[in-house]
């Protein structure tokens, strides 16, 4: 598998979108410390953890010369900024990266994310609970 540094826009996303729905939910607050943070200090985190799984994969030991800014990107909803959590995640998931506790809480997170797309859509509210 190949590794690469995701865009600046896309960990602007994924950081802004965790960040904001972490903290207006207490349950969120209290189960992910790691995410329960600022989006543009989660923004940082996001990029350094990016980049030791990139730096890892090709065997590299390079310190980090510049972490670029967060910018907030207007005009995205759920699904687009799931899908940059996904692309990023997919990013980290090996040579370390996904041994870290930012990685397992960004999972969980993910997993979260996606059931609450999935419970809101009209198809999922009219499906039976169960079938005879």
């Amino acid at each position: 598998m190949s590794s690469f540094m995701v865009s600046e826009k896309t960990l602007s996303v994924a950081a802004d979108y965790i960040s904001s729905e972490v903290s207006k939910d207490g349950w969120l607050k209290r189960n992910f410390p790691l995410l329960n943070r600022a989006a543009k200090d989660l923004f940082k985190d996001l990029f350094v953890l990016n980049y030791q799984a990139v730096d890892n994969r090709y065997n590299g030991k390079s310190e980090i010369d510049n972490i670029p800014s967060f910018n907030l990107m207007p005009h995205y909803n759920q699904i687009i900024a799931y899908k940059q959590m996904k692309c990023l995640h997919y990013q980290c998931s090996e040579y370390g990266a996904a041994d870290t506790d930012l990685y397992k809480e960004l999972s969980k997170f993910i997993s979260i994310t996606a059931e609450r797309i999935v419970s809101s859509l009209k198809e999922y509210k009219l499906a039976p609970w169960g079938v005879n």
